[in-house]
C-alpha cells in the first residue's frame, strides 16, 4: 500500500494516523513548505520519518524503488509524420 498526505497538518496526530497504517511501503509527503521547516513542525516530521523507517514496514521491492534506463525518443518521430501524412494527403 501507499499513500500520502492530503491536508496540512504538522501535528503528532497526523502523523500516528499514517504510522498505524498497516502494510504501508510508500509515503508521498505533500505540503513541503516553509511551515513544515519551522521549529516544532520540523521536529515532528523528523521523529515521523524516523518512525516510518524504523517501524518495520513493507518496503517497496528494488524494482520499485530505482529508475530505469528507458528512454523514449519517438517525440521528434511524431512531428516528421505528421508531416508526412499531410504531404501525402495533398
Amino acid at each position: 500500500l501507499a499513500g500520502e498526505n492530503a491536508l496540512e497538518r504538522y501535528d503528532s496526530s497526523a502523523y500516528g494516523q499514517v504510522l498505524s497504517t498497516s502494510g504501508l511501503s510508500a509515503f508521498t509527503y505533500l505540503r513541503i513548505n516553509k511551515r513544515l521547516l519551522e521549529g516544532e513542525n520540523w521536529r515532528q516530521f523528523v521523529d515521523f520519518v524516523l518512525s516510518m523507517s524504523d517501524g518495520g514496514k513493507q518496503r517497496l521491492s528494488e524494482s520499485d524503488s530505482y529508475g530505469t534506463d528507458l528512454y523514449v525518443g519517438h517525440i521528434k518521430g511524431i512531428k516528421e509524420t505528421e508531416v508526412i501524412i499531410e504531404i501525402a494527403l495533398v
